[in-house]
C-alpha cells in the first residue's frame, strides 16, 4: 500500500490473522512478542519526540478461543506505554454489549487488577446476521490515554473498524501513601502503648491536658514503629473534575437501571 509500511501475522487456514499498517513518515521499528497461547497479536513500536516511545499491538482473540491471561501478562510487560487494538471477541455490558461472555468477565477482572483502560465506543462494532449487534472491537491501554473511540461504518465487511487518538502524555498523580495494617506489628504497638500508658484520672488542670495530648503523640509514634507505610502499586492517571462527575452519575444511572430496568435509566448511562 503505497504510503504505508505493513506488519502481518497470518495463518495458514482461512480466517484469523492480524495486520499493521504504519505510515511512513512515523518512525518506528518491528517489535518482536513472546509466543503467546490464544492471542493472535503483531507489534510495532512507534520513537516519539523526547527519546520516549509508544508499543502499539493488533490483537486478535479466535472466538471459541479462551481469553489468557498470561498472554496479556506477557505483553503489558514488555513496554511501560502500551495500547493494543482489536477484536477480541470479549462481550461484557461495561462496554455496552446487552451480554456477558466468559472471556468479557476475565478481560473486565484483568484489566481492574492491572490497572488496564479498556477503551470502547458507544457504537456496535459487529453486526451478525443471526444475532445482535455488540461491541468486541476495542483498545486496551497503559499508562497513555486516548480519546473516546468511534465506530466507523466505512468497510463492507460485519465490523466497523474503530478510530481513536492517542494522548502521549498524560498528567500522572503522585503515588498514594497509606498504612499497611495487613502486615502491621500489633504486639509492638501494644508494648509501645504498654509502656507509655499512664492511666490517670479524669481532666481537671492544664498540666493534666498537656499530658494527654503527649499520649496522643506517643499513640501516633507507637503507630509509625508498628505500621508499615506502603504506596500504590500503580501510578494511577488523574482526570479532569468534570470526567469524575460524569463517570460517577453514568455508575449511578446504571445502577439504578440494573435494579429496576426502566429504559429511562438505560437511556441515561
Amino acid at each position: 500500500m503505497p504510503g504505508f509500511k505493513v506488519y502481518h501475522s497470518g495463518r495458514n487456514q482461512f480466517g484469523g490473522g492480524v495486520m499493521l499498517l504504519v505510515n511512513n513518515q512515523l518512525r518506528h521499528d518491528s517489535f518482536p512478542l513472546p509466543p503467546l497461547s490464544g492471542l493472535e497479536a503483531t507489534a510495532i513500536c512507534l520513537q516519539l519526540q523526547n527519546y520516549g516511545q509508544l508499543l502499539f499491538i493488533s490483537a486478535y482473540l479466535p472466538a471459541a478461543a479462551a481469553i489468557a491471561p498470561s498472554d496479556f501478562d506477557a505483553i503489558f510487560s514488555l513496554h511501560n506505554t502500551i495500547v493494543l487494538a482489536g477484536d477480541l471477541n470479549c462481550k461484557h455490558v461495561s462496554w455496552n454489549n446487552a451480554s456477558v461472555n466468559r472471556n468479557g468477565s476475565t478481560l473486565l477482572s484483568y484489566s481492574l487488577n492491572k490497572a488496564i483502560t479498556i477503551n470502547y465506543p458507544n457504537q456496535p462494532t459487529h453486526f451478525p446476521y443471526n444475532s445482535y449487534p455488540s461491541v468486541l472491537d476495542i483498545a486496551l491501554s497503559q499508562r497513555c490515554t486516548t480519546s473516546k473511540p468511534q465506530s466507523v461504518p466505512v468497510l463492507s465487511s460485519d465490523h466497523n473498524p474503530i478510530v481513536f487518538k492517542v494522548h502521549l502524555h498524560p498528567d500522572l498523580s503522585a503515588p498514594k501513601t497509606f498504612y499497611d495494617y495487613k502486615h502491621a506489628n500489633w504486639p509492638l504497638f501494644r508494648h509501645s502503648l504498654d509502656t507509655a500508658l499512664d492511666l490517670s484520672p479524669p481532666i481537671q488542670t492544664t498540666i493534666e491536658l498537656d499530658h494527654t495530648i503527649a499520649f496522643t503523640r506517643t499513640e501516633q509514634q507507637a503507630a509509625i514503629r508498628a505500621i508499615p507505610v506502603t504506596t500504590s502499586k500503580c501510578n494511577h492517571l488523574t482526570l479532569p473534575p468534570n470526567l469524575c462527575y460524569l463517570l460517577k452519575l453514568k455508575n449511578y444511572y446504571r445502577h439504578q437501571y440494573q435494579r429496576s430496568h426502566q429504559p429511562l435509566f438505560h437511556y441515561l448511562f
